[in-house]
């Protein structure tokens, strides 16, 4: 958030999805610790990994709704 205000403040203004990528590589309850702790932000969370179509599809679904 700091790097977008310096590069233009009007970025804070739109809406934010986090994502969270290569989550191939990290234990379902890393996943799920990490998320629950992102949760706290109170914006859309997302896991994605390039190897797991679900998980791009969900990333899909998310964007066209915001």
């Amino acid at each position: 958030r700091d790097e977008f205000a310096s590069f233009d403040s009007t970025l804070l203004d739109k809406e934010e999805i986090i994502v969270l990528t290569k989550c191939d590589l990290v234990s379902e309850k890393e996943k799920k610790d990490k998320k629950k702790s992102l949760i706290k932000a109170k914006k859309p969370v997302v896991a994605v990994s390039v190897y797991e179509q679900d998980t791009i599809d969900e990333l899909k679904k998310l964007l066209r709704s915001v």
